[in-house]
């Protein structure tokens, strides 16, 4: 629930370094930039201090759509794997096929 704070380069890079150390796959596990989201925190979030409320709005604004989600990904896999999950947020996961030697 971090990605949103990178840009789209730093993301790639990251992920790119991931591949040396992951052995099967990077979940990416955001929020779902929605007006729906955006709405619903910023009712449930009235009686939280407006510093937080405000925090919380903008990390939806810099969420993902899926379909965003799904090409960012496909630079390291031309077949992501990309869901909505529970509680309004994106899933996403790059499969490595990665051979291990014992």
């Amino acid at each position: 629930m971090t990605f949103h704070h990178f840009p789209d380069d730093q993301i790639d890079r990251l992920i790119t370094h991931l591949r040396g150390f992951v052995r099967k796959a990077v979940l990416i596990n955001d929020l779902h930039r929605s007006l729906l989201n955006y709405i619903a925190w910023f009712l449930l979030a009235l009686p939280i201090d407006r510093e937080i409320r405000h925090d919380g709005l903008l990390s939806i604004l810099r969420g993902f759509k899926p379909a965003e989600l799904a090409r960012m990904l496909a630079k390291h896999d031309p077949t992501p794997v990309i869901r909505r999950a529970w509680f309004r947020r994106v899933a996403g996961v790059v499969p490595f096929d990665r051979k291990w030697s014992v």
